[in-house]
């Protein structure tokens, strides 16, 4: 009788010790897959930092400013003579010719 019981207690923690070990891997491979998807994240954002970073290098540089003043203040290096392009204008479309009625009353001529 003392076995029986022994070996359904035995079983029991068996079972019990499963359950914890399952509970214990299941939470293990969420948090590592967390921290698999927030290293991911990191990556992307240092990839947008390090874009951003060139991007205000770039703004900051003499070529971007001189652009710019050229562009969309028209500046001009002293010693250089603008030049404005302008588009070439579409001849307008002439007037519709009027057309005399047939039955026109004046008489030209003999």
């Amino acid at each position: 009788m003392r076995n029986a019981i022994r070996k359904v207690l035995m079983a029991l923690a068996v079972i019990v010790l499963f359950f914890a070990y399952t509970s214990s891997y299941v939470k293990l491979a969420r948090v590592r897959q967390e921290i698999h998807l927030t290293n991911m994240e990191i990556k992307k954002w240092q990839q947008e930092s390090r874009k951003l970073a060139q991007e205000i290098e770039y703004l900051k540089s003499d070529a971007y400013i001189e652009k710019t003043a050229r562009e969309l203040l028209g500046l001009v290096r002293p010693g250089e003579i603008p030049v404005i392009v302008c588009e070439p204008s579409s001849p307008g479309t002439p007037p519709p010719v009027r057309r005399r009625p047939r039955d026109s009353r004046f008489i030209i001529g003999d």
